[in-house]
């Protein structure tokens, strides 16, 4: 029996893949911008879409931090290839 990793960290995904401990499926945000010689991704086709998205409670208004905050996001978010933003 081989030896089976799981975990829901990308950080600890990517580290197991580097480490020649196996291989795994994640969104291609996750290597976007990544430099390392030591991996290679390799895109699944058709592509698919998933949505993310920011929440805040409604019974009161977002401070200051908060808008700062999902402000770096949408700015961020211009940079991810294929990402649209919406309001």
């Amino acid at each position: 029996m081989e030896p089976e990793f799981e975990t829901t960290s990308s950080l600890v995904v990517l580290s197991l893949c580097k480490q020649g401990l196996g291989v795994s499926l994640v969104p291609s945000i996750y290597v976007h911008g990544l430099n390392d010689s030591d991996l290679t991704s390799r895109p699944i086709n058709p592509e698919r879409w998933i949505s993310f998205g920011a929440f805040t409670a409604k019974s009161s208004p977002s401070s200051d931090i908060q808008r700062e905050f999902i402000a770096n996001l949408k700015e961020g978010a211009l940079h991810w290839p294929g990402a649209r933003l919406e309001d």
